[in-house]
C-alpha cells in the first residue's frame, strides 16, 4: 500500500530527530560506528513506527550488535524526544530492526554472478545438457 502524504511527512521528521539523537545527542560507549537509518515503516494509524538501521565502520559482528543495544537501550529517551519535537495528538511506538535488505541483494548478485561465470566457462550449448527438463 502507497504511504500518504502524512505518513512520509511523519517519517522524515522521525528520521531527522532520531538521526539527531544517535549522532549527538547519546553518549554510549558501546555505540561504534556510524549508524544510518535506511527506512522507516509507519502504520496506516500512525500508532507504531519500525525504523531500519545500519551499521557501518564497525570492526566485527559483536560490535555491531553493541551498538544495536546500545540504540535499543536509548529507545525511551528516543521515543520521548520524538514526542516533544512532534506537534501530534499521540507519538507513535517506535521499535528498531536491523536492515538486511544490502546484504541479501549482495548475497543474490553474488549469486547470479558465480552462474554467470560458470556458464561463460562452458561451451555454447552446454548449458543445456545441465537443466533438468523432468520437473515439469
Amino acid at each position: 500500500m502507497e504511504e500518504t502524504r502524512k505518513q512520509q511527512r511523519m517519517s522524515r521528521a522521525i528520521r531527522d530527530i532520531v538521526s539527531e539523537a544517535i549522532m549527538s545527542e547519546i553518549s554510549d560507549p558501546r555505540l561504534t560506528g556510524f549508524v544510518s537509518i535506511t527506512s522507516i515503516e509507519l502504520s496506516p494509524d500512525l500508532h507504531y513506527a519500525s525504523i531500519y538501521l545500519r551499521c557501518f565502520g564497525t570492526k566485527d559482528e559483536a560490535d555491531k550488535k553493541k551498538t544495536f543495544m546500545a540504540i535499543d537501550h536509548a529507545r525511551g529517551y528516543i521515543q520521548s524526544k520524538i514526542a516533544s519535537e512532534l506537534n501530534v495528538r499521540s507519538c507513535p511506538i517506535i521499535s528498531f530492526h536491523e536492515d538486511v535488505k544490502q546484504e541479501k541483494v549482495n548475497q543474490m548478485m553474488k549469486l547470479i554472478e558465480d552462474v554467470t561465470k560458470g556458464l561463460k566457462s562452458k561451451g555454447p550449448g552446454d548449458e543445456l545438457e545441465d537443466v533438468d527438463m523432468s520437473e515439469k
